[in-house]
């Protein structure tokens, strides 16, 4: 993806806390701001940062398992659109067999 350089000002006393801020978390001004700007405009498909870690422990599950995970993640309404698409989907992969 293409980067693109961007100055800003910034009043005395907003850099202050934005520096103040970087070096407690011992790292750069630039860093501090590459960070905030993330949060505040996320990219749309972009995954969470931390996806590996929150997906990886679902591999030791068993199916009973994975579904408990998704009626307690989905509201109701989605929990049934879902597990219906999958029904579909496995039916016609079946099928096709």
């Amino acid at each position: 993806m293409a980067m693109q350089t961007l100055t800003i000002k910034l009043h005395d006393d907003r850099y202050e806390k934005l520096r103040a801020r970087a070096r407690s978390s011992r790292r750069s001004v630039e860093e501090e701001l590459t960070d905030l700007r993330t949060a505040a405009l996320p990219l749309e498909h972009a995954p969470p940062h931390d996806l590996d870690a929150a997906i990886t422990p679902l591999a030791l599950l068993n199916d009973d398992a994975l579904w408990q995970v998704v009626r307690i993640g989905l509201p109701t309404s989605s929990h049934r659109r879902t597990r219906s698409t999958t029904r579909a989907a496995t039916t016609r992969r079946l099928e096709r067999s």
